[in-house]
């Protein structure tokens, strides 16, 4: 079902809200042992001729569902065939226990803007609670505060991640300091959610010691938390320790068959490579899946780009193993082509942005430009100029046309960037071409005449100089 259909379906349910007594769980229990409760329950499930009682299916569901039961609630209610709105609300309830969320045919969906107590269920029914759904955050605070207290620690992070996803971030921190007030209630997934907030309001220092807490630690929760503190830590472009990137590469091969396989290696290599070990990262990489490894790559280049020493860097992109261009962010590319054209390699930087690069920036085309020069090709940077204004874009048109012989066009390019210098440069190369390549009419002898006949008495007066040098400095000769 997609998103459009959902929110649809959620306004439609929300029209009537459902009897806050469908889902006041706190009621649903007394003091007794649990024990103690559930053999009563049980005994009054069959009444006369054996025939299921609803009322006390009902019941039961409800006490298993109190002490955080969802199978056994879930198996009670299967036992009973009904399809009563109670029963279905009871239902949506035991799979929030056991998954986290409920079917998109739930009457729980939609209904945001209820009591808080049927509103906290409605936002645990849905994995993606819509961000413009309306209700009250203090109500369903107090509602989540009303529940037992082991309740509270099983759906107290899954609701405060919600509250967070769904952009109530003061909520979210409410139902956190509700969890912080005892001990039993705070876990490694409570813990996890709480580093997630404070990313959330700007405090990554904070968050980032939670994380590496919770993956130090043997919970639940530590892969969870070492795979965002990696991804966090690479995305801000901040260095990984080599000791994350180890343990990282630990849990990728001690959970090589879960879920949380792909993630763990995907860590792994950008974790290696944040550490600045990128040898060892692309041999990693080099033992996935060639898919898996084409998705990689472009993450893996970006950090080999910013952040590997220049040996390191020339060696793995001339090897070609950061990937396709195409695969790679246009300012990955831009940055590979210009550090490998700083370092000489012009015709590799060239081979980098010769593919298709996408929405062609005016940066892109001026680090073309450059390129074309470098490989003596002024006409073929004009065209990488086409369309483009500026002083920057003027000094390097300028550049071309000195290439290309053009020396007026070329000052005039290089005055209106404000280089005085360089206009004068090639003022004087126009004059000096127009000299060399302009013949003096055979009409108007005399300036050459006379600019002959000052050579050659500057040319004698130089000889008779040298000769007074000699006589009064005479070469040595055998006798003396």
């Amino acid at each position: 079902m997609d998103v459009m259909t959902e929110r649809m379906m959620a306004m439609s349910q929300s029209r009537t809200c459902l009897d806050p007594a469908l889902t006041d769980v706190a009621t649903w229990a007394t003091d007794a042992s649990f024990w103690q409760q559930v053999s009563k329950k049980r005994t009054a499930l069959t009444g006369e001729f054996d025939r299921m009682n609803k009322e006390a299916v009902i019941s039961l569901a409800q006490l298993y569902i109190h002490f955080g039961f969802g199978h056994e609630a879930r198996q009670v209610l299967n036992a009973a065939s009904s399809d009563s709105l109670q029963h279905r609300v009871l239902i949506a309830m035991s799979d929030i226990m056991d998954h986290e969320t409920a079917g998109h045919a739930s009457p729980l969906h939609g209904q945001f803007d209820c009591d808080g107590r049927t509103a906290l269920w409605a936002i645990l029914a849905q994995a993606n609670p819509p961000f413009d759904a309306r209700f009250d955050p203090d109500e369903i605070v107090t509602a989540f505060a009303a529940l037992p207290r082991h309740l509270r620690a099983h759906l107290g992070p899954i609701l405060s991640k919600r509250l967070l996803d769904a952009g109530f971030t003061g909520a979210s921190e409410k139902i956190l300091r509700i969890l912080n007030r005892t001990k039993d209630t705070v876990t490694s997934r409570s813990e996890l959610v709480s580093a997630e907030t404070d990313r959330a309001v700007g405090q990554n220092d904070r968050a980032d010691e939670k994380l590496r807490k919770i993956s130090e630690s043997n919970s639940e929760s530590a892969v969870t938390a070492l795979i965002e503190m990696i991804e966090s830590l690479v995305q801000r472009e901040k260095p990984v320790s080599y000791d994350m990137a180890q343990l990282a590469g630990a849990y990728a091969f001690e959970q090589r068959k879960t879920a949380d396989a792909p993630a763990l290696r995907r860590a792994h290599v950008l974790a290696l490579a944040a550490s600045g070990a990128f040898d060892e990262a692309y041999t990693v990489l080099e033992t996935f899946a060639m898919e898996e490894a084409a998705t990689m790559r472009p993450a893996l280049a970006d950090i080999l780009t910013r952040q590997a020493p220049e040996m390191v860097f020339l060696k793995h992109v001339l090897a070609d193993r950061t990937g396709l261009v195409a695969n790679l962010e246009q300012a990955v590319v831009i940055n590979m082509a210009s550090r490998l054209f700083e370092a000489g390699f012009v015709d590799a930087a060239a081979n980098i942005l010769a593919g298709p690069v996408p929405n062609e920036a005016r940066e892109t085309r001026l680090l073309r430009a450059e390129i074309s020069l470098a490989q003596g090709l002024p006409r073929r940077a004009e065209v990488d100029l086409l369309g483009l204004d500026g002083p920057d874009v003027n000094i390097l048109r300028a550049r071309a046309r000195s290439m290309a012989g053009e020396h007026d066009q070329a000052r005039d390019l290089y005055m209106s960037a404000g280089l005085t210098e360089d206009a004068d440069r090639e003022a004087w190369l126009a004059e000096t071409a127009d000299a060399t390549f302009r013949p003096q009419p055979e009409s108007d002898p005399g300036p050459v005449l006379a600019r002959n006949r000052d050579l050659l008495e500057a040319s004698n007066a130089t000889r008779a100089e040298l000769r007074a040098l000699l006589s009064a400095n005479p070469a040595p000769t055998l006798d003396n």
